[in-house]
């Protein structure tokens, strides 16, 4: 079949610039959008605000998206051709889009990185109780209509949070390009190579248990998951009703690979330029090791430093857990795995000492991180696969094991160390402390609107509606409103499992306001805007247009 590659979400006419292809128009939506301007001031895992150089979101996705693209050329150098009918790859693997994807993968996550993905997960799962307990404290309402509503919020509140399928949402039905339609009206090939996870939530491939909590899609977004797979991006195989498999496209698979590399290479090189990750003890520990080691049962007696000892067990006992996405176990491709890393260990691939800053330890380390690109773009190839007709990327599962140790590095050196932890716990506080409040007024100005209009003489446009009440910002009030709409009430009530009631609907329609609100705010922003409610009066008082910025 032959896709087509320039259809896009919505079918409107543009400009013809003969020096633009599809793909390049889509990168430069991406790159244009104010979305994508923000992730400078969102945590990759350090918040950009500390005093080291860290990765923040954007430069994260820059890079995956420069390695998505660098490593789209080299398969395609390496495999000009392919299937059964030596077809171009070009009608595969294009690396533009995937440096679109690349640039638009991480678009919706949260203020605060992982931790505020997380917290927003933990508040979605806890609305529909959280609301039954206040709606039973105000005693406003009788028992039977608190616990009709708990269960409709309950049927509404599946749908969760996920930054992937935020993503999703954000560059198909939230970014203000133009008037109408909202989004950035992408291609559908770019936004099937954005798509890691493409379904939605509880139909990822059976077995996979990895997959449980992630998904690319909500349901408002639905409709273009079935344009996908109308049009074969994406391929789902059902058995009696169950999804038995998913075939992403191939541009999301090499995504997915650049993010992997990325987050493993250059997150430790964040990590050993602050000295939090100590790369040359390592290095000297794998040194340590005599060949003979028996790397599945190994309790590392060898190595000298007794810290790099438990390291290497831990991540020892978390990589015998690794899968492939397709759920694979790579235990047997473990010894090789660590066979590769004393080789690096003895070629001076790794820093031989810490980071002095001076300009022979900032060129080592770049080559430490420009080898281990490479090794890793290195352990791709693809497979054309002729039962479903797909061409899919084989990553050697060594390779994907290597980029796994890098990660288990700054897990046990950074991720789980107290300081981390305690600052996002700070941060989730502040999240859903800026959550509750929003919703409480947002609430507030529907009640308002309700009460108004029933003494209003003249008729009022939405986008003038949402101008009277400004006590939130115009973003958001432009969100409750159409969320709030009795067209998308009455959607909400149809979503199908119990009796969805107007209350249910309506605080789940603020609830995913707020949330796509959140979602367009940097770090900064949302801790200023803590501090504020919680009575700071630093910086000082600042016009409520700051955060519509």
């Amino acid at each position: 079949m032959v896709r087509n590659s320039t259809r896009r979400v919505h079918n409107l006419t543009r400009n013809p610039e003969p020096w633009r292809t599809d793909a390049h128009v889509d990168k430069d939506r991406v790159f244009y959008s104010r979305e994508f301007r923000r992730l400078s001031g969102v945590t990759q895992v350090i918040p950009p605000q500390s005093g080291y150089l860290f990765h923040d979101r954007l430069t994260h996705s820059l890079k995956v998206a420069q390695v998505a693209e660098t490593l789209a050329r080299r398969l395609a150098h390496k495999h000009p051709l392919v299937g059964p009918q030596n077809a171009p790859i070009a009608g595969w693997v294009d690396p533009d889009y995937c440096y679109v994807a690349g640039l638009a993968h991480d678009i919706g996550h949260p203020p605060f990185g992982h931790a505020g993905e997380h917290q927003l997960q933990t508040i979605f799962e806890r609305l529909p109780d959280r609301w039954a307990e206040q709606a039973a404290a105000t005693r406003k309402m009788s028992e039977h209509e608190v616990e009709e509503t708990r269960q409709g919020l309950t049927a509404l509140s599946t749908r969760a949070f996920e930054g992937n399928a935020q993503s999703t949402r954000i560059v198909a039905s939230l970014s203000a390009r133009r008037e109408s339609p909202l989004g950035l009206n992408l291609t559908l090939r770019s936004l099937a190579a954005i798509a890691k996870y493409p379904w939605q939530k509880g139909q990822h491939p059976a077995g996979v248990g990895k997959l449980e909590k992630k998904w690319n899609f909500y349901p408002e977004e639905a409709s273009i998951l079935g344009e996908l797979e109308d049009e074969e991006f994406v391929r789902t195989e059902r058995v009696n009703g169950a999804v038995n498999r998913v075939d992403r496209w191939i541009e999301a698979e090499i995504m997915d690979w650049a993010d992997d590399i990325t987050y493993a290479v250059h997150d430790a090189e964040d990590f050993f330029r602050a000295g939090m990750l100590p790369l040359h003890r390592v290095r000297t520990g794998l040194q340590d090791l005599p060949s003979s080691t028996d790397w599945m049962t190994s309790s590392f007696k060898d190595v000298r430093d007794d810290e790099i000892r438990s390291c290497f067990i831990y991540v020892a006992e978390k990589l015998s857990k690794s899968i492939s996405f397709d759920g694979s176990s790579l235990t047997a491709s473990l010894p090789e795995m660590w066979k590769l890393l004393q080789a690096l260990a003895k070629n001076s691939s790794f820093p031989s000492g810490p980071f002095s800053g001076t300009h022979d330890a900032n060129e080592k380390l770049q080559r430490f991180a420009s080898s281990m690109i490479r090794l890793l773009s290195a352990a791709t190839s693809v497979n054309y696969d002729g039962s479903s007709q797909r061409l899919n990327l084989r990553i050697h599962p060594s390779g994907i094991l290597i980029a796994e140790f890098f990660k288990a590095l700054n897990d046990y050196f950074v991720i789980q160390t107290g300081a981390l932890g305690a600052m996002q716990s700070g941060q989730a506080n502040s999240l859903e402390q800026v959550f509750d409040t929003y919703c409480q007024m947002s609430r507030q100005m529907i009640q308002r609107i309700s009460r108004d209009e029933k003494s209003r003489t003249r008729a009022v446009p939405l986008n003038d509606l949402a101008n009277l009440y400004r006590e939130l910002p115009a973003t958001l009030r432009e969100y409750i409103l159409a969320n709030t709409s009795p067209k998308s009430i009455a959607k909400l009530q149809d979503a199908g499992g119990v009796t969805v009631n107007i209350t249910a609907a309506t605080e789940f329609a603020v609830a995913v306001s707020v949330v796509d609100f959140l979602c367009g705010m940097r770090d900064s922003q949302l801790a200023t805007l803590a501090a504020q409610l919680n009575g700071s009066r630093e910086p000082g008082s600042m016009p409520v247009s700051w955060l519509d910025s």
